[in-house]
């Protein structure tokens, strides 16, 4: 019986992560851009970001040989710099988080703003431009 229970899990734990890849920004690679100090990340989608590596915890201060040796993760979820024992989710790095909370706030970045979402307008409260 354990067994059973075991693989419907680890069925499961495939099918989420399958959907995840589909759903969810995956790094395709990564590379340091000596020139403008900034880690630039190429999407499995198409889609590219770049961030200075002076803004992510771990990096900071960190030598361009150092910068140079990142890593994607195999799931594409994250990047790696083994030799500054530094990872970082990619989720979390397109969120704008670079680093833990005490990181953040050290960057005085613990302020980002709430997403919200704009209340519809009620038929007849339309405010009227005078022409």
């Amino acid at each position: 019986m354990e067994n059973r229970a075991f693989d419907r899990e680890y069925e499961n734990a495939k099918r989420a992560a399958v959907r995840a890849d589909r759903i969810e920004p995956r790094a395709r690679s990564a590379r340091y851009d000596r020139r403008t100090n900034r880690i630039v990340v190429e999407l499995r989608n198409g889609a590219s970001f770049m961030f200075p590596a002076e803004l992510a915890e771990g990096l900071a201060g960190a030598s361009p040989k150092d910068l140079a040796d990142v890593q994607v993760t195999p799931s594409g979820a994250g990047l790696r710099w083994p030799s500054l024992d530094a990872d970082l989710s990619l989720p979390n790095l397109l969120a704008g988080e670079f680093g833990s909370k005490r990181w953040m706030a050290k960057l005085g970045r613990n302020d980002r703003p709430e997403v919200t979402k704009e209340e519809p307008q009620r038929a007849g409260s339309r405010r009227r431009s005078k022409g």
